[in-house]
């Protein structure tokens, strides 16, 4: 394993098979937003600067819906432009659907990945937040990208799609699938910005 340290926070390379990479960052501040986006693009896309300056150009600088300053809190709205900016498009999975159609969905080719919103807490457990992670494939093995992890763990299909089950059994648990633009339109996922109404709050 190689690992690069870098402003972003710690960039584990994990080589498989002697040659393979899977690109993961691990936790800083509150930016498990940035963390999720360069997980899901494996490659150190964005940085604390780009995401907000997008933050800023939906809501101007007086805002702090969608970002806090210096300590990131990145909201969905953030997520999604950063992700338009590279032709990708976000559909909310609506948990009354079967996890048998989330995972036809998941393994689809134009699938890049799956974004988690799990709830947590902050200060010691006195302040409730959410926390962005990243599930993709990487050359047809899933990876867990929690940036809260040291480094990415491999998950076999049936402990994955648990894995998500438990996650949506949680009333605040969201599953976000992360689509190529073109293939977005006609499938049956519904706006996460609309949805979700996740435009405020603490994400660690």
């Amino acid at each position: 394993m190689e690992e690069l340290t870098s402003a972003m926070g710690s960039s584990h390379i994990v080589s498989q098979q002697g040659k393979d990479e899977v690109y993961h960052e691990t936790q800083r501040r509150m930016w498990c937003a940035l963390h999720t986006l360069n997980a899901l693009l494996q490659e150190p896309a964005y940085d604390a600067a780009a995401l907000t300056e997008i933050a800023l150009s939906i809501g101007g600088k007086l805002e702090l819906a969608h970002r806090w300053p210096l300590m990131g809190n990145w909201d969905i709205n953030v997520m999604m432009l950063a992700l338009q900016q590279r032709g990708l498009e976000v559909q909310w999975w609506d948990r009354r659907r079967s996890i048998d159609e989330l995972r036809s969905l998941a393994e689809d080719a134009d699938c890049v990945g799956l974004i988690c919103n799990e709830p947590g807490a902050w200060l010691l457990g006195l302040i409730p937040s959410q926390h962005w992670f990243t599930i993709r494939r990487v050359r047809g093995e899933w990876y867990d990208l929690d940036s809260k992890l040291q480094r990415p763990a491999k998950l076999g299909t049936d402990a994955l799609f648990s894995r998500l089950r438990r996650l949506l059994g949680h009333e605040a648990g969201q599953v976000l699938v992360v689509v190529r633009r073109l293939a977005a339109q006609g499938e049956g996922g519904t706006d996460a910005q609309l949805e979700l109404g996740l435009t405020s709050g603490v994400e660690d």
